[in-house]
């Protein structure tokens, strides 16, 4: 398959959702690879606060309250940190600028949550879930480089991360339960431009 084609599977059971998210990212990592080529060659720490400052639009926007207070939420602990690296780092507040690409995708989050639910999901879903995988890789790789070896909150989380994804895949598999096979797949094509967003924010930090 193409990256940011169709994905050929669709969901085919409640408990296959979060499995069929899986397979839809499985076949968009070429694409992604691609968009994070820059990101392998270069790092700076006001770029990083930068990407840390991006709106957690995503939090803010649920309103299905069994994705809200799951443990994967990351605002406070961004707060946390961002307030050590100026320290730590003599660092002037970030910014997020009116046109970059973490305003831009906060508003297309919103625009997502109010009038496509499916698409939202795909987002939540991408969003969440590669912050405690690859993003935890990257979160290391810039600790060694950049902060003396220093573990971030955003990377730390309250109880076992593994228990919290099970409880967030465990809701999206139920809330998929109530949707008809063309609001599946519906979903699942979102997944390219999901990555294309990422690649986006990812880029902040070379800067």
């Amino acid at each position: 398959m193409k990256p940011g084609s169709s994905p050929s599977r669709s969901f085919c059971g409640v408990a296959a959702a979060v499995s069929t998210l899986r397979s839809a990212v499985a076949a968009n990592w070429p694409l992604l690879s691609l968009l994070h080529d820059d990101c392998n060659r270069s790092w700076a720490l006001p770029g990083f606060m930068s990407f840390a400052l991006l709106p957690d639009a995503t939090n803010s926007i649920v309103a299905d309250a069994k994705f809200q207070n799951t443990g994967l939420e990351r605002t406070a602990a961004l707060r946390e940190d961002i307030q050590w690296m100026q320290q730590a780092h003599n660092l002037p507040a970030p910014v997020v600028e009116e046109g970059g690409p973490g305003k831009l995708y906060a508003l297309h989050l919103q625009q997502l949550a109010r009038d496509d639910p499916q698409f939202f999901i795909c987002h939540y879903y991408n969003y969440f879930f590669a912050h405690t995988a690859g993003g935890r890789m990257i979160g290391t790789k810039v600790a060694q480089l950049l902060l003396d070896g220093k573990e971030l909150k955003f990377y730390q989380y309250s109880g076992d991360v593994n228990e919290l994804l099970d409880g967030v895949r465990a809701s999206i598999n139920e809330l998929a339960e109530q949707w008809t096979r063309e609001q599946k797949d519906h979903c699942l094509r979102e997944t390219a431009d999901a990555f294309q967003y990422s690649g986006k924010l990812m880029k902040c930090m070379t800067e």
